[in-house]
């Protein structure tokens, strides 16, 4: 039934399969040597071979670099365009909700933020001691900046 379909097609359709396997055909191109099989020397092909893994540290190195270049850059970019925020003693800022400090009634669905609080100390970091609108203090040292 294929055959009769491949032949209407002209399709030339050769059936093989691991029990009925094909003879391997070695082309002649295949025996004829080029540039490259006539002019190899096992020798000087391993010389080359130890040479490229001795450069390939200094590749690393160099790719090491290139990468440190480019987080430079990176950073560069992006500091460049972050709008610095600077608190004094008495502003009033809100502060975000962490698991320690979130009601595990509340859910998904409960604030993000807590407070007001007003900026009693503010060391290089950010402001590190608040009190909230009922005046109850607040100190978290190393709190990083809000």
């Amino acid at each position: 039934m294929f055959k009769v379909f491949f032949s209407d097609l002209a399709i030339s359709h050769h059936f093989s399969s691991p029990g009925h396997p094909t003879e391997l055909v070695i082309p002649v191109e295949i025996c004829m040597p080029s540039f490259r099989t006539s002019n190899f020397d096992k020798e000087s092909n391993e010389i080359e071979l130890r040479l490229n893994l001795d450069l390939l540290d200094e590749k690393k190195e160099m790719i090491e670099l290139h990468q440190e270049a480019y987080k430079c850059k990176v950073a560069k970019y992006y500091n460049r365009r972050v709008k610095h925020q600077s608190f004094f003693p008495s502003d009033l800022v809100l502060r975000k909700v962490t698991l320690s400090t979130k009601e595990p009634s509340v859910g998904k669905l409960g604030p993000t933020w807590e407070g007001p609080y007003k900026v009693i100390k503010v060391s290089r970091s950010g402001p590190t001691g608040w009190k909230t609108q009922a005046e109850r203090h607040f100190h978290i040292p190393g709190m990083p900046s809000i």
